[in-house]
């Protein structure tokens, strides 16, 4: 793919998989909101513009019900009608005044003193996950599948309170519904899958709060569980909804954060010798990988009302791209913006994790479990550590993640 693409490229192409920069640096200086046919979105692109959208009224968060309208047959709309009302129930999905409720709901219960309490329980998760793969003496190990996606589904559902036993059940159920809500095109039957998913999980949580055992503890489901019934707090679908978002957004975003991380600070050996030497920190490392290869791709929204953009009008009724991975690039925001450097000034500039009022809640715990990934992987692996192969990006919309990372530790 040339720079010289029109704005109709396909975002899921195997050369804009690969690296989608130079296509959309070509957009911010040529064409920063641009109507894109071949997916029926405009993409807006500019770091400003991004951030500003981010809190801009006249865009709705709600996706879910263009989706079902326009994008399903009757037939898919009536087999899937539970799937789609627990997603409608999802607060990234809602608009004020339920958004609002929703939000303040989940925030007293999604406490800064909850995610600091799993630091000793994720570092210890990592470190003995670590140790046991480079103990095994493999020539090669894949740092995505048999690392990174081993640590935040057992993070997160010890904090919401799921049985160990049921662990590895549960997270793969959150898996299968993740294929949908990232719009990862490589698997056609994801709709159907992502509904049985659904439907176990709601199943699951239903029989584990009706025996009374999701009440047990200071977990995050008690928590909400404790909420549910207050005025103008949560209802009990509302309770399972907001249970199976925090398990998919504290699950595959924060294992595509890791890897990512991973991949970006093994092929920058400097950055890599920075930070084993103390110069700067795994959270200076996490917080420029949010930024440089964040797991976000871009985010949906719909206008409410005609747009008025840099001359362009954004019609009413049509979909629009916040191009996240590409304001993390915008060289009016960052300085050197193509270039990795941990402990930048300008990082929290960023907009990985959003802005405004649906700035991502499980920020802070992604960032704590990533941050005690990469740094237990890289007090482990070996001084010549390096990636074996070149990974494959996956053909997802909505996200950037791999599909394996192979290391030679």
């Amino acid at each position: 793919m040339t720079v010289e693409a029109t704005a109709d490229e396909d975002l899921l192409s195997e050369g804009l998989n690969a690296d989608p920069y130079p296509y959309f640096a070509h957009l911010r200086r040529h064409e920063p909101v641009a109507w894109n046919g071949r997916h029926r979105a405009w993409l807006v692109t500019r770091h400003d513009d991004v951030r500003a959208l981010l809190r801009d009224p006249r865009l709705s968060s709600d996706t879910m019900t263009p989706f079902v309208q326009r994008r399903l047959t009757a037939a898919q709309r009536e087999t899937m009608a539970g799937t789609f009302a627990l997603l409608n129930a999802w607060m990234v999905f809602q608009d004020p005044p339920d958004h609002t409720r929703l939000r303040k709901a989940v925030q007293r219960t999604f406490t800064a003193r909850r995610v600091e309490m799993l630091r000793e329980y994720s570092t210890g998760l990592a470190r003995t996950r670590i140790r046991e793969l480079v103990d095994a003496g493999a020539p090669v190990l894949d740092l995505h599948n048999d690392y990174a996606e081993h640590l935040p589904a057992v993070t997160i559902l010890e904090m919401l309170g799921i049985p160990l036993s049921d662990r590895a059940h549960f997270a793969a159920l959150a898996g299968e519904m993740g294929a949908l809500i990232n719009g990862v095109v490589s698997e056609p039957d994801r709709a159907e899958r992502a509904d049985a998913a659904v439907t176990g999980m709601v199943t699951y949580l239903e029989d584990l709060i009706a025996s009374g055992a999701a009440q047990r503890g200071d977990t995050l489901l008690a928590a909400l569980l404790d909420a549910e019934g207050e005025d103008g707090a949560l209802s009990r679908a509302e309770v399972i909804a907001t249970a199976v978002l925090l398990l998919d957004a504290g699950f595959k975003n924060t294992v595509r954060l890791i890897t990512n991380t991973l991949l970006v600070l093994l092929g920058h050996p400097a950055e890599l010798a920075r930070l084993r030497a103390g110069e700067v920190s795994a959270g200076d490392v996490v917080e420029e990988a949010l930024r440089f290869e964040g797991p976000g791709k871009l985010l949906v929204r719909w206008a409410r009302e005609d747009l008025a953009l840099h001359g362009t009008v954004v019609p009413a009724g049509q979909r629009v791209f916040l191009v996240q991975a590409s304001a993390n690039r915008d060289a009016d925001a960052f300085a050197d913006p193509d270039a990795f450097v941990p402990g930048r000034a300008d990082v929290r500039r960023q907009v990985a994790f959003g802005h405004g009022i649906h700035a991502c809640l499980g920020g802070p715990l992604a960032r704590l479990q990533a941050t005690v990934a990469v740094a237990e992987a890289v007090a482990v692996l070996g001084p010549d550590a390096r990636i074996a192969e070149a990974p494959r990006w996956q053909p997802a919309l909505l996200s950037r993640n791999v599909d394996a990372l192979r290391v030679h530790p």
